[in-house]
């Protein structure tokens, strides 16, 4: 800060005087980058450190970002000073909320960066469940935020907040992570990338269960859940949309063929005035229907677009009733730019493309795997662990034709003498 005096004179005579302290805006940035630093050298935890390192990359770059468009766009800039004053106030005046046991209690919620496709630092939010074991597999939810503030900071600062007590919303013992996916992108593109690069990067980090990982969010969010429970059918054991919108992945194309043995949860407010109205959830509804697929509805009269937290947490506890499951028989229609099978069941398309959307069935009787596509004729198969779960001898049918038996492995199958 800076001591600055300005007087008013008129014939060398002072008429007025004041005095007062200007402050670089850069220096709240430094006095946070500062105390994030040490925060994350006192942690002795590496979820913690990883925590404050984190923020406090996230911080700096979005700084660096703000310098270099100060001029074109000054309100970036007071946005990043803000939110670190803002940060800096709490992480000074209440440094006991800080401590590592309030994170790995699930009191507090973390974020963890990382690179992502495009080589920008990229980061999801993270909270452990209360009374969190490390060595046992932990049932978690992806939720996808709705729209909101498009300050990157807006997302991050919010951790630094004072605790107010538990959150209503969430009553289940689940691992909760937010991806950040670009703020109002739409999940869609590098966004939907990043909500899964989250994913990876949190069974990395902790024992996740793999059978137990659901799906969930509202608004914008509940748009990006309709799209990646299609579009990625085999992650989730269980997806919630409320009030969402099916344009990320339109209706009547094909798409809910993927979802057949997806349980599903559909809520909506039926007053909804929004651009999301209620026919989004009759199309989701009607889609699923017609590959056998009937969805949990809950459409509640006179509600508009607000998803209050007792209905947070009736969708939170149906969807952990639920365990992820391999069905006998699934179909897939890979959407642009999405995945190329399920299952371990993976489409070898031409080099050079050709197909926009191809598609298949795989059915699995016992041990013997039919797979049947108008499309495409070789396919990659994982048999065993991490594919299809089979075991022993396998014989494997590529458009009715027997192309491959013996153990259950991962096997090239069909095409020109595939076997």
């Amino acid at each position: 800060p800076v001591q600055v005096r300005i007087e008013l004179l008129t014939d060398g005579q002072v008429i007025a005087r004041e005095e007062g302290i200007v402050d670089a805006p850069g220096r709240f940035m430094a006095e946070l980058d500062r105390k994030l630093g040490e925060l994350a050298a006192s942690a002795s935890h590496p979820l913690v450190v990883r925590h404050f390192t984190s923020t406090r990359a996230i911080f700096a770059q979005e700084w660096n970002k703000a310098l270099i468009y100060t001029k074109s766009n000054p309100e970036m800039a007071a946005e990043c000073v803000t939110f670190a004053k803002k940060a800096l106030q709490t992480l000074t005046e209440r440094p006991e909320e800080f401590a590592d046991e309030r994170y790995l209690n699930g009191e507090r919620e973390m974020v963890f960066s990382f690179i992502a496709d495009d080589s920008t630092l990229q980061w999801y939010h993270f909270r452990l469940p209360a009374g969190y074991d490390p060595e046992k597999p932990v049932p978690s939810v992806v939720y996808l935020h709705g729209s909101g503030n498009p300050h990157p900071l807006h997302s991050v600062s919010g951790v630094f907040e004072p605790l107010s007590g538990p959150d209503p919303a969430w009553t289940e013992p689940v691992l909760r992570l937010a991806p950040w996916a670009r703020g109002n992108y739409g999940y869609r593109d590098i966004a939907e990338a990043d909500v899964m690069k989250s994913l990876s990067d949190a069974q990395r980090t902790v024992k996740v269960d793999k059978d137990r990982i659901y799906l969930m969010g509202h608004s914008l969010g509940g748009g990006g859940t309709w799209a990646l429970a299609l579009r990625y059918p085999d992650v989730w054991a269980a997806a919630a949309v409320s009030s969402g919108v099916t344009w990320f992945l339109p209706t009547g194309q094909g798409y809910g063929a993927n979802a057949s043995a997806l349980p599903m949860l559909i809520w909506h407010g039926e007053a909804d005035g929004s651009a999301a109205n209620v026919q989004n959830a009759y199309d989701m509804q009607r889609e699923l229907e017609a590959y056998g697929n009937k969805p949990e509805m809950r459409i509640i009269p006179g509600r508009g677009h607000d998803f209050l937290p007792p209905d947070h947490s009736s969708a939170l506890k149906w969807l952990v009733g639920h365990q992820r499951r391999r069905p006998d028989k699934f179909s897939y229609k890979a959407a642009p730019g999405a995945p190329r099978g399920v299952w371990g069941v993976t489409m070898r398309l031409p080099r050079g493309g050709g197909l926009s959307n191809p598609s298949f069935t795989c059915e699995i009787e016992g041990n013997m795997v039919k797979i049947s596509s108008e499309d495409v004729s070789r396919f990659s198969v994982k048999l065993g662990e991490g594919g299809l779960g089979l075991s022993g001898d396998v014989t494997v049918l590529v458009n009715g034709e027997q192309r491959y038996s013996g153990p259950a492995k991962d096997v090239e199958v069909g095409g020109d003498g595939g076997r």
